[in-house]
């Protein structure tokens, strides 16, 4: 379980979390060093409580798609700016962001057009 590592990340103590999640200090240390096995229940809660998956909680070493080798490293900074945003300066930033990829999705159906145009077809070419 990545109970310890999240939980040092977020610079929470063992003592915060325990009195965050509703249980004892040594019940808390019990799931964090894995001598007890936390129950579904207390699972998801934790998992929302430290704002990561349940997947991630346990281990499962399946990236997020947040995390993914796919994104530029632009994006990927980018994404996690986002991720630090609160809802309601989400909700300010949604239309900018809706309209950057607008723009970006009709910038690739223009150069894919100007691609074909570019691009000599069958009949062309057997002239």
């Amino acid at each position: 379980m990545e109970l310890k590592k999240i939980r040092s990340n977020l610079n929470l103590t063992t003592k915060q979390l325990s009195n965050e999640l509703g249980i004892s200090l040594r019940t808390y240390q019990n799931y964090e060093n894995g001598s007890t096995e936390m129950p579904f229940a207390l699972l998801i809660k934790t998992a929302d409580l430290l704002g990561v998956s349940i997947d991630y909680l346990l281990g499962h070493k399946t990236k997020s798609i947040l995390h993914s080798d796919s994104f530029t490293f632009a994006q990927q900074n980018l994404i996690d700016k986002i991720k630090e945003l609160d809802d309601d300066l989400c909700e300010i930033a949604e239309p900018t962001i809706e309209g950057l990829y607008i723009t970006s999705q009709e910038r690739k159906r223009l150069k894919q057009k100007l691609q074909n145009l570019q691009t000599p077809t069958n009949t062309e070419e057997g002239r």
